[in-house]
């Protein structure tokens, strides 16, 4: 699959691993990770565009504030890519498990 970044991309900065169970309104991205900063050289890093990777289970998301649910948003199936670009759109991710079983999504920020 092709992943397609809106500004180049930039320099990845950070990682996490997300599981995706079925909290109501669903699971965003770690606020500390998307706003990032560096205590020892005072450089605060903001994260401009996501990748995201699905594992282990399908999922919906959504990026516009929408209240996401296992029926309402985007699906991402085990081994999509998608990129999310833009920080009102990273901040609003949230992503829910459709099934029984929780996802989990692995992430890398880029500035």
């Amino acid at each position: 699959m092709a992943v397609t970044f809106t500004n180049g991309p930039g320099r990845a900065y950070a990682h996490e691993a997300i599981t995706v169970d079925n909290t109501v309104g669903g699971k965003g991205f770690t606020s500390t990770v998307v706003r990032a900063f560096n205590a020892t050289t005072t450089v605060k890093t903001v994260a401009s565009e996501v990748l995201v990777s699905a594992e282990t289970a399908e999922m919906r998301y959504t990026v516009d504030g929408t209240t996401v649910t296992s029926t309402v948003g985007h699906l991402l199936s085990i081994g999509d890519v998608v990129v999310i670009a833009g920080l009102s759109n990273i901040d609003n991710f949230r992503a829910i498990r459709t099934g029984g079983t929780s996802g989990v999504l692995r992430v890398t920020f880029f500035e």
